[in-house]
Protein backbone atom coordinates (compact mmCIF):
# COMPACT_ATOMS: atom_id res chain seq x y z
CA UNK A 1 0.00 0.00 0.00
CA UNK A 2 1.34 3.48 -1.32
CA UNK A 3 1.68 5.08 2.24
CA UNK A 4 4.28 7.46 0.49
CA UNK A 5 4.53 9.83 3.99
CA UNK A 6 3.18 10.83 7.16
CA UNK A 7 3.16 14.45 6.84
CA UNK A 8 -0.02 16.13 4.75
CA UNK A 9 2.49 19.19 3.90
CA UNK A 10 3.91 16.15 1.53
CA UNK A 11 0.87 14.55 0.49
CA UNK A 12 -0.17 17.91 -0.45
CA UNK A 13 2.65 18.22 -2.36
CA UNK A 14 2.23 14.99 -4.34
CA UNK A 15 -1.49 15.70 -4.77
CA UNK A 16 -1.95 12.36 -2.66
CA UNK A 17 -5.62 12.28 -1.79
CA UNK A 18 -6.09 9.92 0.82
CA UNK A 19 -6.34 11.26 4.47
CA UNK A 20 -3.54 9.91 7.07
CA UNK A 21 -6.42 8.77 9.20
CA UNK A 22 -7.79 6.42 6.93
CA UNK A 23 -4.41 5.16 6.03
CA UNK A 24 -4.36 3.79 9.96
CA UNK A 25 -7.57 2.42 10.04
CA UNK A 26 -7.28 0.43 6.60
CA UNK A 27 -3.65 -0.57 8.69
CA UNK A 28 -5.62 -1.69 11.62
CA UNK A 29 -7.77 -3.46 8.95
CA UNK A 30 -5.06 -5.14 6.85
CA UNK A 31 -3.54 -6.51 10.16
CA UNK A 32 -6.16 -8.47 11.13
CA UNK A 33 -5.15 -10.85 8.36
CA UNK A 34 -1.77 -11.68 9.87
CA UNK A 35 -2.84 -14.47 11.33
CA UNK A 36 -2.91 -15.68 8.21
CA UNK A 37 1.00 -15.04 7.76
CA UNK A 38 -0.34 -12.38 5.19
CA UNK A 39 1.63 -9.40 6.55
CA UNK A 40 0.57 -5.72 4.42
CA UNK A 41 3.45 -3.78 3.03
CA UNK A 42 3.83 0.09 2.78
CA UNK A 43 5.83 2.23 0.94
CA UNK A 44 7.56 5.14 2.33
CA UNK A 45 9.47 7.90 0.32
CA UNK A 46 12.76 8.29 1.57
CA UNK A 47 15.26 10.84 1.24
CA UNK A 48 12.78 13.33 -0.48
CA UNK A 49 15.11 16.75 -0.92
CA UNK A 50 11.94 18.35 -0.05
CA UNK A 51 11.42 17.05 3.16
CA UNK A 52 12.03 19.20 6.43
CA UNK A 53 13.30 17.67 9.65
CA UNK A 54 8.97 17.71 10.58
CA UNK A 55 8.17 16.05 7.77
CA UNK A 56 10.27 13.04 8.69
CA UNK A 57 9.40 13.42 12.34
CA UNK A 58 5.93 12.89 10.86
CA UNK A 59 6.48 10.00 8.95
CA UNK A 60 8.56 8.32 11.71
CA UNK A 61 5.32 8.93 14.03
CA UNK A 62 2.94 7.32 11.58
CA UNK A 63 5.09 4.20 10.92
CA UNK A 64 4.85 4.05 14.54
CA UNK A 65 1.08 4.06 14.93
CA UNK A 66 0.89 2.05 12.24
CA UNK A 67 -0.71 -2.02 13.05
CA UNK A 68 1.57 -4.26 13.66
CA UNK A 69 3.11 -6.37 11.75
CA UNK A 70 4.00 -5.34 8.27
CA UNK A 71 6.90 -5.17 6.32
CA UNK A 72 8.40 -1.07 5.36
CA UNK A 73 9.65 -0.77 1.81
CA UNK A 74 11.65 2.59 1.57
CA UNK A 75 11.48 4.38 -1.90
CA UNK A 76 14.72 6.74 -2.63
CA UNK A 77 13.51 9.81 -3.95
CA UNK A 78 15.84 10.03 -7.64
Amino acid sequence: MGVQSGSQRILDFYRRPTPIARVERAAADLAKFSKYHINPAYDIICDNPIETRQDVVDTLELIYRLARPFTLICLRCA
